[in-house]
């Protein structure tokens, strides 16, 4: 029995100094092993690809640091990827059908760059060569991470065929995947060029989305623009709230719920592009509220909000406020698809001038009170049409049969 015991001591000792040892040197054992691995990869796939070093850690899992994948063919046609530090958590808890599952993936200052010519992308090959999903499941069910952590993550894509260029800096978000639902929450930067247009958008989300079948089915939350600039056009804030069900649906079973908010938005005389609409319907109202209508350099907005919804093939636009440099309005509209009628109704102030107008009738055919002079009825009424054809375009509550 003594010897027994003795012999199990010794037995012991040596499994506890091999495991101490292992953990001693997991670094050199890891990035040796590490370092085969990369060689067949990169012949796999036709990159270069570096790395500082890899460790385990109990609370971070898998960690990679400096790890970089370049352009095709080598780093001598640029970077492609790169990320300061990569953690990765595995799951362990995942269904035999997933041979790999993340339950956490955080990426410390990542970059991606992405260019695309003559209608390709510089990374298509990458994605041939990924694994084929045999039984081609939807998004929502071959997702493989748990949660997506993005710290100070960066982005340059740029389109020669669109003339696009895009830089997303600063982006912070975590992105969780459950069921079928996504949620991110997150701010980031986004620049743009298109063609001879710019424009730069601080934004900030909080949204949930649900996929059906790879679709998406509904989406919630809010998204929120601050400071933005769009070409000389300025805005210190816009905020939506969204609700969308039944987004895959025919018209008559979605359910549309939008709010919006806009303040500090400042058109200049020189915007070639929004502000030409400015003074025309400005002078419209302003003949309605019998007074010339005034000068306005620049136009701005100080406050704009509405409430939008899509149900049951109609459109209501409630609760609309605009508030600005040049007129004061009041109203709210609905569109029937079902019945082929719309309504509106507006108060309207231009400096100390106001009317309260009345708009209803079938679609394309409304009637204005009060009565004004035929030539302003007319225009009035036109430009009605011309907003009601914009949103039955979009939305396609009614299709007119007769035509």
């Amino acid at each position: 029995m003594k010897k027994f015991i003795i012999v199990a001591g010794i037995i012991f000792c040596l499994i506890f100094l091999s495991l101490a040892a292992l953990w001693v040197l997991r670094k050199p054992l890891v990035n040796k092993t590490v370092g085969m691995l990369i060689d067949n990869l990169q012949t796999e796939l036709g990159r270069e690809i570096t790395l500082q070093e890899v460790d385990f850690t109990s609370d971070e899992g898998i960690v990679i640091t400096k790890a970089c994948i370049s352009q095709k063919p080598d780093f001598k046609a640029g970077k492609f990827f790169c990320t300061d530090k990569a953690s990765i958590m595995p799951d362990y808890g995942g269904n035999s059908e997933t041979k790999l599952k993340i339950s956490r993936l955080l990426l410390e200052n990542p970059e991606i760059f992405a260019n695309e010519k003559d209608g390709h992308w510089d990374f298509e090959d990458l994605m041939n060569k990924m694994p084929k999903n045999k039984q081609q499941k939807p998004i929502e069910e071959s997702w493989i991470i748990g949660k997506l952590i993005l710290k100070n993550a960066k982005a340059a894509v740029k389109s020669e065929s669109r003339k696009l260029t895009m830089n997303i800096n600063k982006a912070n978000i975590d992105l969780t995947h459950g069921g079928s639902s996504f949620e991110a929450k997150g701010n980031a930067e986004i620049k743009t060029e298109l063609k001879d247009k710019t424009a730069l958008m601080p934004v900030s989300t909080d949204m949930r989305a649900v996929f059906q079948n790879g679709e998406l089915s509904e989406t919630h939350g809010d998204i929120l623009f601050e400071n933005a600039e769009l070409n000389k056009i300025q805005l210190s804030k816009l905020k939506l709230h969204a609700d969308m069900m039944g987004i895959t649906q025919p018209v008559p079973q979605k359910n549309y719920i939008m709010r919006f908010n806009v303040s500090g938005l400042v058109i200049p005389e020189s915007d070639p592009y929004i502000y030409a609409k400015v003074p025309q319907y400005l002078k419209l109202f302003a003949a309605a509220v019998g007074r010339p209508a005034p000068i306005i350099k620049d136009a701005e907005i100080h406050d704009l909000k509405g409430h939008f919804r899509l149900e049951n093939s109609s459109i209501e636009l409630q609760h609309f406020s605009l508030r600005s440099n040049f007129m004061e309005m009041d109203g709210d509209m609905k569109i029937s698809g079902n019945s082929a009628v719309s309504a509106a109704a507006s108060n309207i102030a231009i400096g100390k001038n106001k009317i309260k107008m009345y708009i209803s009738g079938p679609i394309k055919k409304p009637e204005l009170k009060p009565v004004l002079s035929e030539t302003l009825s007319r225009k009035i009424k036109q430009a009605y049409i011309e907003f009601e054809e914009f949103l039955i375009g979009k939305f396609k509550i009614y299709e007119n049969k007769s035509n």
